[in-house]
């Protein structure tokens, strides 16, 4: 997208994944953006329409893709199939007149992405569910007081998963952790996303082969 760089997780992976073309998804975003009362962080995209960018001319497009994210050392062979696969696509889009090329993204600032995300997405996750107490919002459970209350009733309502981002996140936007952690993360992220808007200067898009295989099991990762 020009439109910015999600690095995060939100609501358009979602329509990557439950629609099938480029054509369905642009359908879907049109249907559910715009303005939200109840979210601050919602913005006014009325005067876009994303179906109306959609025609079949690719010819003169120019696409990138990353070094540093292909070049796989050691690779499996599952790796190196998907690979192969992937550099068979790039032709594919060369012969229908598109242009594609290699570009270079420092590697120790894509190396920082898993971080960024572990912090900034635990920090929202702990911040926006704040009022997930079992008293306001969510089941009520049992107690002799409100604080034994919202102990049983997130202690019990919440999976090991989600209990553990709510550690993190509340861990990073303590006092003493915010300046060492939580904005750490959004300077680099911004060191990101100027990085993608410079590249979207020349580019049209970015081309990158997706995960390979069903998704790992927690104890073998």
């Amino acid at each position: 997208s020009r439109y910015g760089l999600f690095p995060f997780a939100c609501s358009l992976d979602t329509v990557g994944v439950l629609t099938r073309t480029v054509q369905d998804a642009a359908i879907t975003v049109n249907a559910m953006k715009g303005i939200d009362d109840k979210d601050m962080t919602s913005w006014d995209s009325s005067n876009i329409d994303l179906t109306s960018k959609l025609n079949n001319e690719v010819k003169g497009k120019k696409l990138f893709y990353i070094k540093e994210i292909v070049n796989v050392e050691n690779a499996s062979s599952e790796t190196k199939e998907h690979l192969d696969n992937f550099y068979k696509t790039i032709e594919m889009c060369k012969k229908l007149g598109m242009e594609v090329e290699e570009v270079s993204i420092d590697k120790t600032l894509l190396n920082a992405l898993p971080a960024i995300y572990v912090v900034i997405s635990c920090a929202e996750a702990t911040s926006n569910m704040s009022n997930l107490t079992g008293i306001v919002f969510g089941p009520r459970a049992d107690g002799n007081n409100y604080e034994e209350m919202m102990k049983n009733y997130r202690t019990k309502g919440f999976s090991p998963l989600i209990k553990r981002r709510f550690i993190i996140g509340s861990y990073v936007l303590q006092k003493e952790n915010k300046e060492r952690y939580f904005n750490n993360a959004q300077r680099v992220r911004r060191l990101l996303v100027d990085a993608w808007k410079e590249l979207y200067k020349t580019y049209d898009a970015v081309i990158l082969p997706v995960g390979i295989g069903p998704a790992k099991k927690f104890e073998n990762l």
